[in-house]
C-alpha cells in the first residue's frame, strides 16, 4: 500500500465495553490503525458457549484479526477480512477440540476496515455495523438469524419472533461459516459504528445518531454503552467508533 498522509489517529478511533448484568464479559473489541494512518481496523466479537468459553472464542477471533492486520492485512482489506474469518473459524474449532469443555463455543464477528474512500466490512452473526453521514444512517450488515435465513421472516420483525435471537451461523460453528464481505463508499465526516446486540436491541438508530453527532468518538462510544444499560440491557454492551476526518 502506498504511503499516504496520516488521517486517522487515536482521537478518531474509540471503543468501549461493559459487562452489564452478566457474570462475564464475552464481548471483545479491537481497534488497530495502520502505521501510515491511512486506514483503521475496527472489530466487535460477541462470544457464546457458556461459563467463560464465549469470552475465549471472541478473544481468539480478535487475536487472529489483530495478528493478520498488524502484518500486511491493510494491503488488501477485503481479502484479509475473508482470510481472517477463515483462520478464526479454524482456531476456535481447534481450541474446542483440545478442550472438550469448550465444545460448542463460538462468536459473532463484525469487522470493518475504514479508509477515506471505502469501508470494507465482514461479518458473521448479529453484531452490527452502521454508517452515519450527515443526518442519514446506512446499515452495513444484515443479521445472520435463523428466522431470517431459514424461515424467511423480514429483518424488521425478526427480533420480536420467539426464536429471534437464534443465530444461523457463528464463527466456530461446526457447520462452517459463510461470512458476508461487502464494500461501501466513504467520505469525509462519515462515522462508522460497530455494536454488539446488547446495544442494538436497546438503542435505536435515531438515538445512536443523536449520540454520535453530539459527542467526540471516545465519549460517544461510552455513551452508546451507557444508554443501552440505562434502557435495561442485561447483555454485555460494546461499541467501536471510527470517524473519518
Amino acid at each position: 500500500m502506498a504511503t499516504r498522509a496520516a488521517i486517522l489517529n487515536s482521537d478518531l478511533v474509540a471503543a468501549h465495553t461493559e459487562t452489564g448484568q452478566r457474570e462475564n464479559n464475552e464481548d471483545t473489541m479491537l481497534t488497530l490503525i495502520a502505521e501510515d494512518g491511512s486506514s483503521a481496523l475496527a472489530l466487535v466479537a460477541d462470544g457464546m458457549g457458556g461459563q467463560a468459553h464465549g469470552q475465549t472464542a471472541s478473544k481468539l477471533a480478535a487475536k487472529v484479526f489483530e495478528t493478520l492486520f498488524a502484518e500486511d492485512g491493510f494491503d488488501n482489506p477485503a481479502e484479509s477480512l475473508e482470510e481472517a474469518m477463515s483462520i478464526a473459524q479454524g482456531a476456535i474449532l481447534e481450541a474446542a477440540k483440545k478442550d472438550p469443555q469448550k465444545a460448542g463455543m463460538g462468536t459473532t464477528v463484525v469487522a470493518a476496515v475504514v479508509t477515506p474512500k471505502t469501508v470494507y466490512v465482514a461479518h458473521v452473526g448479529d453484531s452490527r455495523a452502521l454508517q452515519f453521514r450527515g443526518d442519514t444512517v446506512r446499515r452495513l450488515t444484515r443479521d445472520h438469524l435463523f428466522v431470517i435465513d431459514t424461515l424467511g421472516i423480514p429483518e424488521n420483525k425478526a427480533k420480536s419472533h420467539r426464536m429471534g435471537n437464534v443465530l444461523s451461523q457463528v464463527v466456530g460453528g461446526e457447520d462452517g461459516i459463510r461470512p458476508t464481505i461487502s464494500e461501501f463508499d466513504a467520505q469525509s465526516n462519515d462515522t462508522i459504528v460497530l455494536v454488539s446486540d446488547g446495544i442494538s436491541e436497546k438503542v435505536g438508530e435515531d438515538r445512536m445518531y443523536r449520540i454520535i453527532s453530539s459527542l467526540p468518538p471516545r465519549s460517544a462510544a461510552r455513551e452508546l454503552v451507557d444508554a443501552a444499560l440505562r434502557s435495561g440491557s442485561k447483555d454485555n454492551c460494546t461499541a467501536v467508533i471510527v470517524k473519518i476526518p
